[in-house]
């Protein structure tokens, strides 16, 4: 009977695979999460807008963010501007509100969105509008004074802008309006090509590929990626990266990489290459959202945490922030040496250094092969100092066999008293 009744599941399941299937292309478009416990435990107002909130995870704690009542006159600016009705754009979410509520975890749908479309369509398009107005994408507005309010609170807006949890999809506001190239000059991005950007899911991962070098296009940089990953197999790289002080006293050298793309860190001669690190009161805000976001959303990308991992290990100390400074590495940082270093060892705390990012684990092989030749250069110069200036003569060959006598004496001596006063505790 036991068999019976289980032999009638398995064939419910299979007549359900087919919903199955569609539930799992829709998991697909899931793209704004929940930051996960253990990523939240570093720090939980990391994640927390602080005067605006956007999308349903903060849905019914809205009253308490101060701006968000001027969302409804953002709404009306932009519908004025540009000189069209609200009816066709909630038409046009209408048609995708399926796709776009399975952008968000499925915690928050299940509470209400799945049954309330016109208030989630309500709430994409004021939150649009909000960020459109923004952002500025109107050249009415752009070429207009600000806001005050706007302005007043501009550095917040920007922060709670780039949290994982904050986001709405890029496409809402696509529905609305054109809005790449408006995300990248708000923050400030450098020109890039359009390949770089599509397929974006939302502000924070525009902002996030625009941190970065582009990806390779020239086959014979595919052909050498390649041919490093069938021989990483038997390679040996050494992730315990020495600190910058200990580089610096090792000789090696430090400049400003060519960019200021996070993962543009090369290692030639005996130079290293670093982008410039602005720290800001934001700082770790915005790199723990982006971290979350490569940890959570298959496909994301791992340059981020690869970064942090890396100027984890070689900021350890003040003395490594303040050596980093003073090469202008640290650009208007706030705070003391030590501020910045506690920020590396806080940020670094959950990352790694994944091993598809080559280029970055090539520089660890460069460097630990330096470091390596150097020890083995200083063991020469010491034995060749040994030969010539101690065991040339043969009283000097008598001089170092009997101070290497009198060392092994007095430290069989120490071992001996160390010994006895264990014994006499003992007793």
């Amino acid at each position: 009977m036991v068999l019976e009744d289980w032999a009638v599941d398995v064939e419910e399941a299979v007549n359900n695979m087919e919903d199955m299937s569609k539930e799992s292309e829709l998991k697909k478009k899931r793209c704004i999460y929940r930051v996960p416990d253990r990523i939240r435990e570093l720090d939980n107002n990391a994640f927390k807008p602080q005067v605006v909130s956007f999308g349903p995870y903060y849905y019914n704690e809205r009253d308490s963010w101060p701006l968000e009542e001027h969302k409804n006159r953002a709404l009306l600016q932009f519908l004025k501007r540009s000189q069209k009705h609200l009816p066709p754009y909630l038409d046009a979410l209408a048609r995708e509100v399926e796709d776009l509520k399975y952008a968000y975890d499925q915690d928050v749908r299940s509470a209400w969105l799945m049954n309330d479309d016109e208030r989630f369509l309500k709430m994409m398009i004021l939150d649009g509008c909000f960020i459109l107005e923004i952002l500025g994408t109107s050249r009415v507005f752009a070429a207009s004074s600000p806001d005050p309010i706007y302005l007043n609170e501009m550095p917040l807006i920007s922060r709670d802008m780039l949290l994982l949890e904050n986001q709405v999809p890029l496409r809402v506001l696509e529905i609305l309006q054109e809005v790449i190239y408006s995300i990248r000059r708000f923050f400030g991005l450098a020109r890039r090509s359009q390949s770089m950007y599509k397929g974006c899911l939302h502000i924070l991962d525009v902002y996030r590929r625009g941190l970065l070098v582009e990806p390779l296009k020239d086959i014979r940089q595919i052909r050498k990626l390649n041919d490093f990953y069938d021989n990483m197999q038997t390679r040996e790289f050494c992730t315990d990266i020495p600190s910058a002080t200990e580089l610096h006293e090792a000789g090696i050298r430090f400049k400003i990489s060519k960019t200021a793309k996070l993962n543009d860190i090369t290692f030639k001669g005996s130079t290293l290459r670093l982008p410039p690190i602005m720290v800001t009161d934001d700082t770790k805000s915005f790199f723990l959202n982006l971290m979350a976001f490569e940890r959570v959303h298959v496909g994301a990308g791992n340059e981020v945490t690869s970064y942090v991992f890396f100027m984890g290990c070689l900021i350890k100390s003040d003395r490594d922030a303040s050596l980093l400074r003073s090469f202008g590495f640290v650009p208007g940082a706030l705070g003391s040496d030590e501020d910045v270093a506690q920020l590396y060892r806080l940020i670094s705390k959950k990352a790694m250094l994944h091993p598809d990012q080559w280029e970055l684990v090539k520089v660890l092989e460069r460097m630990n092969s330096k470091l390596r030749n150097r020890v083995m250069m200083r063991l020469s110069a010491w034995r060749l100092d040994l030969l010539q200036n101690y065991l040339k003569s043969p009283w000097g060959v008598v001089s170092v066999i009997g101070a290497i006598i009198i060392f092994t004496l007095t430290a069989i001596q120490t071992v001996y008293t160390v010994l006895s006063y264990i014994h006499r505790k003992d007793k």
